[in-house]
Parts: structure tokens; sequence; C-alpha cells
């Protein structure tokens, strides 16, 4: 079986992103052992990141369950690793997760697995279902109390999903809209447009 090899830096020495999965992946077991569910996560995530083919999801699938059974703050990273193997299991997941951050008023997490559904979704071609996630996504950052900021940018994943759904009129005027009404912003691009 052929192996994708990617190469990265650590350290100013050139490595291999096989290497780096397998080692994080072998202290899994140490970890979840030790009852360093945070740690393991973590791990786990790099390692996923760094390979997110259905192989090594099946490698951390097991170990990732088994966390978020534990600490239930990690449905993010199963349903990262979800998207590949089962994406409608991930996308019910985030949705139950999302539910219930906002249900115990943790507003950012909650704001945070909107993201992450959003991001499903679009990737998968549920638009309609990736809008109505960024809107959630838009209400749980301000209940969160987010800044302006934050806000923008959840303005710009719906006008993406927007703009992906074909709505560019609509998308155009928002847009302009939004530099007509927010100072900020009008600074912010002034600022940048000297630079380049």
């Amino acid at each position: 079986m052929a192996h994708q090899r990617a190469s990265g830096k650590v350290g100013g020495e050139s490595v291999d992103t096989e290497l780096l999965v397998r080692a994080g992946l072998a202290a899994v077991p140490y970890l979840l052992r030790q009852h360093r569910w945070d740690d393991a996560a973590s791990l786990l995530e790099a390692a996923f990141v760094r390979d997110p083919t259905r192989a090594n999801a099946a490698a951390v699938l097991p170990a990732i369950r088994q966390i978020t059974g534990h600490k239930p703050q990690w449905p993010g990273v199963l349903a990262k690793v979800l998207a590949v193997t089962d994406p409608p299991v991930a996308v019910a997941l985030l949705r139950t997760a999302m539910a219930e951050a906002a249900a115990r008023g943790d507003y950012r997490t909650a704001s945070a697995n909107a993201g992450r559904l959003l991001e499903l979704c679009r990737s998968t071609g549920q638009l309609p279902e990736a809008l109505e996630a960024a809107e959630q996504k838009a209400f749980y950052t301000r209940q969160a109390g987010l800044g302006p900021w934050n806000q923008l940018a959840d303005e710009v994943w719906r006008l993406q999903v927007l703009a992906a759904m074909g709505h560019s009129d609509q998308v155009l005027d928002e847009v302009t809209q939004t530099f007509r009404t927010q100072p900020n912003v009008r600074a912010s691009s002034s600022a940048c447009s000297g630079v380049g």
C-alpha cells in the first residue's frame, strides 16, 4: 500500500508526516490510561489534521470516542473524524453538541460547533443546511458577547454560502450595505488599500 508522504519542519529538521502521525498515535494509549483526556484528544486531532484519510480516521476513531465519553467538550474532533467516514453521523453529532452547549449557556462553544457544522454542510454540498448553520453561528456569537470582528466573520461565512447558492446579487447588495454601515470595515479596508 502506497502512503502519501508529506514533510514539515520541526525544530529546523525535516519531518515525515507519516512518522509524526504514528508517533502521536503511539502516545495515545498511555495518555488514556493516565486519564489525560485533553492531551490525548489534542494529539489525535493533530494526527488526524496531518493525515485526514479514511485509514487514519479508522485508527483514531475508537480513542476519540472514548475521550468524548469522559470529556464531552471534544465533539468537534469526533465530528471532524466522522466527517470522513460517516458525514450524516457527523452532522447529527454537531447539531446535538451545538444544542447542548446552547442549553447550558455556553454560547461560545455553540458558536464553534455551528461553525464546524457550517463547514461540513458546505463541503458536502448541503447549502441550505450550511446557511441555517451560518445563521445559528451568528446568533450564538452575539449571545456569547463576541466582538464586532467575530460577528463580521460570521457574516462573511453566511455570504459565502449565499454566493455558493447562486445569490450573487444579494451578496453584492449586502456587502455594499456592510461597507456603508460599518465604520470599522471602511477604516480597515482603507488602511489595507496601500498594502501590496
